[in-house]
């Protein structure tokens, strides 16, 4: 329908209607008003491009991916007005609707975490068989999110920080000119739970900036949102836009720092002494990972991430290889190289760090769970009016219902004949994907952190039941979980969002499954550009999460520890899964808590990759106490490019390794800093 209509010519709208009254007269629903346009959809595919790219190869290398859905917005407004396109409030929602179904794939479809698990195992899925299975994982978490829309939007009103954050930029990004000059917009980057902005509002001032409303059931008024964005915003975990001329900065900061990170990640390439110096020297700091990874990306995601979870990182890291791993390899526990993942120290820390992973995310899930059946029990209070969206702007039941069922069928029949399953396992593993994911969007909703892992894990248990002795079937099982975790994720995000703008969910529904069928386009396109070029796994995509869900699987298929390792998984497992126990019951301690699926996270990641990131942390750090305004206007944005440009270059140096364009010396290099001149590639022996 969407296409016909943009063949025929988009209705116009009648004299008067704008952005604040978007339904047809007649109960018609009009497409252009609701922003489904073919200049919001065509941009919101080409930054979704960018974004998927990008986090192919941050993914690849340490599993860092974000929604984006912030960055589309303020990137796609941006071109819009350099190409003169008209756009509005609803062509803003879509165009990041659109954009971030396109980016989150590689996570979705597991290219950086089961795809890789599987290759590790020796099951290599050819191009046809990614083909499918990225069909089969890109959909049903679409279609399960729109039934969840009333539940979890209006009725218990969760927040959806990153949501909320999305409309307020959106909205002040397209405010009139006589809107009040304290209003702020808002960027949150990332879906990586370093967002929060107090209060779900389900009104709109005389302005209609968002900032009024009749609360959400917890006190939190109007007043309390703007108190809570202008925190947020002193914490660097907003940009704030005050007048024309902060946007114009912001603009020139943002080409200014995704130039220098592009120019860096080029010069890097001919240079590959450069990436990794050994700082400590090239002996045993450098074996162990301590060499300072100059990296434009991985500073801007520690101005992004915030002090709490790169300090945990780096503490992690330094527990891990400063600490733990030279002490097992001493004892004899791991007596092979530093980096074998059967023998070596390496491999016993990613057992460890799991256990920790594990221990955080399944306590976070079941205080989920208990905080949704407290709930239930107390009831909900009133319904959010759902005033911008009247029968004919929702999803039709037979459609979403349909497509739910079609899709999980689909997905089930995929799976039987890729992994040579009987039929019922992939149909059990599809269904328990619905009901985890139910748990990760509430874990969404609640936190502004998308469990995707803790999940897919949860799922490779309880599948444990289904297929006891099948690695390669808890492996399904946690990527089918993963994939519809990650769409459901998403599509909610979007709808809080939508919900807050007025942007017809109908609208955004198939902006959604556009952007997820081009998305398959892109993510098997980046994948085979990175695995054309380079070993995945390998020195430069060591694809650390591969290895976590790899583990998981074989123990629980009865695989068997290394030894000693057991009290340290337990002691990790069980101290970890105290930590949100006690952020639950004394929420004014969690500024000063650790942060264990970060701390985890740096026991797995080598080392090198923690130390530019507690860099970016400790700019943005001493730029929030010198610059407070500055800090509070440029910090996203300055990091958001930074990320993007190295991201989005790294495509070029792909194409240069597979084209085998040398560089200009291998001088200064060390095998233990510089893996590319000494991994037996062509383009750098």
């Amino acid at each position: 329908e969407f296409v016909r209509q943009a063949a025929a010519g988009f209705q116009q709208l009648p004299t008067g209607q704008g952005n604040g009254d978007v339904h047809a007269p007649g109960g018609r629903f009009v497409w252009r008003a609701h922003g489904l346009t073919p200049a919001s959809i065509g941009l919101g595919l080409f930054v979704g491009i960018l974004l998927c790219f990008s986090n192919m190869y941050f993914g690849l290398q340490t599993g860092w991916i974000t929604m984006g859905n912030v960055q589309a917005a303020l990137l796609g407004y941006g071109l819009c007005r350099v190409l003169g396109v008209p756009l509005t409030v609803h062509d803003n929602v879509i165009l990041q609707t659109t954009a971030v179904a396109a980016a989150t794939l590689p996570l979705g479809a597991g290219f950086v975490s089961i795809v890789p698990a599987l290759r590790l195992l020796g099951m290599e899925l050819s191009p046809g068989g990614l083909l499918l299975w990225c069909t089969a994982t890109a959909f049903f978490g679409v279609f399960f999110a729109v039934p969840l829309r009333h539940q979890l939007l209006l009725r218990e009103k969760l927040r959806y920080p990153s949501g909320i954050a999305a409309a307020e930029l959106i909205k002040v990004l397209h405010a009139h000119k006589d809107a009040r000059r304290d209003d702020v917009s808002m960027s949150i980057a990332g879906s990586d739970g370093a967002s929060t902005a107090g209060g779900a509002e389900d009104g709109e001032d005389d302005t209609g900036l968002l900032l009024e409303g009749k609360g959400d059931g917890d006190g939190s008024g109007g007043g309390g949102v703007r108190r809570a964005v202008a925190a947020a915003a002193a914490a660097g975990e907003l940009s704030v836009a005050r007048d024309p001329g902060d946007m114009a900065a912001q603009w020139r900061v943002l080409l200014g720092t995704l130039s220098a990170s592009a120019a860096f990640e080029v010069l890097a390439y001919f240079l590959p002494a450069l990436r990794r110096v050994p700082v400590l020297g090239a002996g045993a700091p450098a074996r162990w990972g301590w060499v300072f990874a100059i990296s434009p990306a991985y500073v801007g995601q520690g101005m992004i991430m915030g002090m709490r979870v790169v300090a945990s990182q780096l503490a992690g890291a330094i527990f891990a290889w400063a600490l733990v791993g030279p002490l097992v390899r001493e004892a004899g526990w791991a007596p092979g190289p530093i980096n074998d993942m059967q023998t070596g120290a390496q491999g016993w820390l990613v057992w460890f760090s799991l256990a920790v992973i594990l221990g955080d995310s399944l306590a976070a899930l079941g205080i989920v769970i208990v905080k949704a059946v407290l709930a239930y029990r107390a009831g909900f209070g009133a319904e959010l009016a759902d005033t911008a969206s009247p029968p004919y702007c929702q999803v039709p039941r037979v459609t979403w219902a349909t497509g739910l069922a079609v899709s999980s069928l689909y997905a089930s029949i995929v799976c039987t004949f890729l992994f040579e399953r009987p039929f019922y396992e992939p149909l059990v593993a599809t269904v328990m994907a619905l009901l985890v994911s139910l748990l990760a969007v509430r874990a969404l909703g609640q936190t502004d952190m998308n469990p995707v892992s803790g999940v897919g894990k949860l799922s490779q248990l309880v599948f444990a039941g289904v297929s006891p002795h099948s690695v390669p079937a808890s492996l399904m099982a946690g990527g089918i979980a993963e994939g519809g975790a990650t769409q459901s994720g998403d599509m909610m995000l979007d709808l809080k969002t939508g919900l807050l703008l007025g942007t017809a969910p109908r609208a955004q529904f198939y902006a959604q499954l556009i952007g997820s069928v081009a998305s398959i386009a892109f993510t098997l396109a980046a994948w085979h550009i990175y695995d054309s070029a380079y070993a995945i796994p390998g020195p430069e995509f060591e694809v650390p999460s591969a290895r976590l869900w790899l583990d998981m699987a074989q123990v629980i298929a009865g695989g068997a520890l290394p030894p000693h390792l057991l009290p340290f998984c337990l002691t990790g497992f069980f101290v970890s899964a105290s930590l949100p126990v006690i952020e639950m019951l004394r929420p004014e301690w969690e500024d000063y808590m650790p942060s264990a699926v970060a701390f985890g996270i740096g026991m797995y990641l080598n080392a090198y990759w923690s130390i530019p990131r507690m860099v970016g942390a400790l700019v943005a750090a001493v730029w929030r106490r010198r610059r407070p305004r500055a800090f509070a206007t440029f910090n996203v944005v300055a990091a958001s490019g930074l990320v993007l440009g190295e991201g989005v270059t790294s495509v070029l140096t792909a194409l240069l390794t597979t084209s085998h364009v040398p560089p200009w010396t291998c001088g200064g290099c060390y095998p233990t800093t510089c893996p590319s001149c000494f991994s037996g590639n062509a383009s750098h022996a």
